[in-house]
């Protein structure tokens, strides 16, 4: 796993649980043609929203906006 997936699973694993975290992480990655070790910067306004879907699904509306304001810093 490179420092950006390590920076977005710990930016989820603030809200979600680890496993929870974990799997939306590899899940949407995937739906955007990477891996966890392969994913850059470019790769975010895609990834972006196919978290957040996720996000809001498990943890709601508070939990979703919260973390994306924190995955809009990483642009």
């Amino acid at each position: 796993m490179n420092a950006l997936s390590e920076k977005i699973l710990e930016i989820l694993s603030s809200e979600l649980s680890a496993i929870n975290a974990k799997l939306i992480l590899n899940e949407k990655v995937k739906q955007v043609g990477k891996t966890v070790d392969t994913l850059d910067k470019n790769d975010l306004r895609k990834l972006h929203p196919l978290i957040l879907s996720s996000v809001l699904f498990f943890g709601g509306p508070h939990k979703a906006e919260r973390i994306k304001k924190r995955l809009q810093e990483l642009f």
